[in-house]
């Protein structure tokens, strides 16, 4: 009985000292490659029993696309694994660090090997303007924000303007982002164009005029985004003939229109009536 439990003993010791997991033997390398080409990425663990398996890590986290290649390596006595990691048609999103991760099941443990720097050179590309910014309304006070999508290699950096003065982080409370295309500012919009209702700044005038002659109406109206003005007699339209001059930032944002009623055929007792309206209502 003491003979057999010696025997058992002894055997359990020889199968666990048999497990092992080395250093890695062979690192991948640093590599520099354009876009739209191949690269391959080699590593071989150390001795290892049983057999190791081999994962890959871009920038710490586990490679999700490409193909990853396993096999023995060397034969004989050797118990060694190789795996090759393979990108194909590379993009400037897989330049970073690459790392072959050797594990052994039985143990339970990993090794790492050094980190490759993979360096994707993009192609030259023209200068692209995806999309443009869009116009918006807020309310006084509101923060916003505003995209420009570009594309091009180098990667472009986009500039915005406000009355031909650059805009900069430092300029106004604002933030710009991603190279430019997204610009934010909070806060701060009397510093832009905020928002502001109609309001009627020049009345028409009440005018006792012949028949057959020509009549000529103002309004002049304030509002932020430029009000339209349209006109009514008697509650109807009444557009045909005149016309709207919209204003620019230097006449406060005014917008004047005027209503041209030629040789009035008979007597016209109506008030004309005006009406301004923005984005606000």
């Amino acid at each position: 009985m003491t003979s057999l439990l010696c025997s058992l003993f002894l055997s359990t010791l020889t199968v666990s000292s048999q497990l092992s997991l080395d250093d890695v033997f062979f690192s991948p390398q640093d590599q520099t490659a354009h876009e739209g080409a191949t690269v391959f990425f080699p590593c071989v663990s150390g001795e290892s029993s049983p057999a190791a398996s081999i994962s890959w890590l871009k920038d710490g986290k586990p490679v999700t696309r490409g193909r990853q290649i396993q096999g023995e390596y060397g034969g004989g006595s050797q118990r060694k694994t190789s795996g090759t990691l393979h990108l194909y048609n590379i993009t400037l999103n897989d330049d970073g660090t690459y790392t072959c991760i050797t594990f052994n099941p039985a143990l339970g443990t990993s090794k790492r090997s050094r980190s490759a720097k993979l360096t994707v050179q993009g192609v030259q590309r023209k200068l692209q303007i995806i999309r443009g910014p869009d116009n918006i309304t807020v309310a006084t006070g509101d923060g916003a924000s505003m995209h420009c999508a570009v594309d091009g290699f180098p990667v472009p950096m986009v500039h915005w303007f406000k009355d031909d003065g650059l805009l900069t982080n430092g300029s106004v409370p604002l933030k710009l982002q991603n190279n430019g295309q997204l610009l934010t500012f909070r806060h701060e919009l009397e510093f832009f164009e905020a928002a502001t209702p109609p309001s009627v700044r020049l009345r028409p005038q009440v005018l006792t005029v012949p028949v057959g002659a020509s009549v000529e109406l103002q309004c002049q109206a304030s509002g932020s985004p430029p009000p339209s003005i349209n006109w009514f007699k008697n509650g109807h339209s009444k557009q045909t003939g005149g016309f709207r001059i919209p204003a620019t930032m230097k006449t406060l944002r005014l917008l004047q229109s005027t209503i041209f009623l030629p040789q009035l055929a008979k007597p016209n007792k109506s008030k004309p009536h005006v009406f301004p309206r923005t984005a606000l209502g």
